[in-house]
């Protein structure tokens, strides 16, 4: 189903080696949890590493609290996983932006999507300290301002080499669907992360996309066919959806070079973006 999947082509993706792939890159989805026994979440990577490692998840008014974060009982983290990383050429379901990259599942919602600051600080800084590259967060709320413990995870993942790692970890966010005249999102608006906004298959930015001097870049985000909690294929849309296409990107930047910082990694993914909305940089979708 790889021809249903436009964001590939229009991510750049498909213009990559078969060997640029985010291997060797772990990408924590801080989301529901990601059920790791999904057919096109199953099969090792290339160097027979675990596609999907066990995770945590923290959700503190929940039993599992504490467990493995391998399991999704909502459906949304599984296909922000799908995103990033499903196995190509499996004869399952589509691919991965990033095939090659390591899921680190953190499940900071609860099973009906819904969570705290508290516990997505706790995961942002559980999964640095695990030596997470990448982090992403599918996920948010609308307000002028940025809770205070979620605003210092991110400052430290972002600014703090964690044992194991080669650089700080590179925070990915999505931009939010509140449309144009909606709040800032966080944690898409604090200034360390990269916020996301979506676009459909011409390259059009979505009417619910938040428009926002916050919003970095944009990416695929309008009917994104990935995988689905119950082991099949569907698609969704969102801003959820464009941020993990960013987060493997970003997989397959640190792939090359290991130690490139995440400002390093904004500007590679600004730069050579294609201007899709007013000319320039905007609101709508950023670079």
């Amino acid at each position: 189903q790889a021809s249903a999947q436009y964001a590939l082509g229009r991510s750049g993706a498909t213009n990559l080696a078969s060997d640029q792939d985010g291997l060797g890159v772990v990408v924590a989805v801080l989301d529901t949890g990601v059920a790791g026994t999904h057919p096109d979440l199953t099969p090792p990577l290339r160097d027979g590493s675990p596609r999907v490692l066990p995770g945590r998840t923290f959700v503190y008014n929940e039993v599992s609290n504490g467990g493995p974060g391998d399991v999704d009982p909502h459906g949304h983290g599984t296909h922000v996983a799908g995103i990033v990383a499903a196995a190509r050429d499996n004869g399952i379901g589509g691919r991965g932006v990033a095939p090659g990259a390591q899921i680190l599942p953190v499940r900071v919602l609860s099973s009906t999507g819904s969570g705290s600051s508290t516990d997505l600080a706790a995961g942002i800084r559980w999964a640095h300290q695990q030596g997470a590259d990448v982090i992403n967060m599918s996920l948010g709320a609308p307000s002028n301002s940025i809770p205070r413990d979620v605003a210092s995870a991110i400052q430290n993942a972002t600014t703090t080499v964690a044992p194991g790692a080669s650089a700080p970890a590179v925070v990915v966010a999505s931009a939010g669907n509140n449309g144009t005249g909606g709040l800032p999102r966080w944690p898409a608006s604090h200034p360390r992360s990269i916020a996301v906004a979506a676009t459909n298959s011409s390259d059009v930015v979505a009417s619910f996309s938040t428009r926002g001097d916050y919003v970095d870049v944009a990416a695929p985000g309008v009917n994104i066919l990935s995988t689905c909690r119950a082991g099949n294929q569907c698609s969704m849309s969102g801003t959820s959806m464009a941020s993990p296409v960013v987060a493997a990107a970003v997989a397959v930047l640190r792939q090359q070079v290991p130690t490139r910082t995440p400002a390093d990694v904004a500007s590679l993914l600004r730069s050579p973006a294609v201007d899709v909305s007013t000319p320039g940089v905007d609101a709508d979708s950023g670079a």
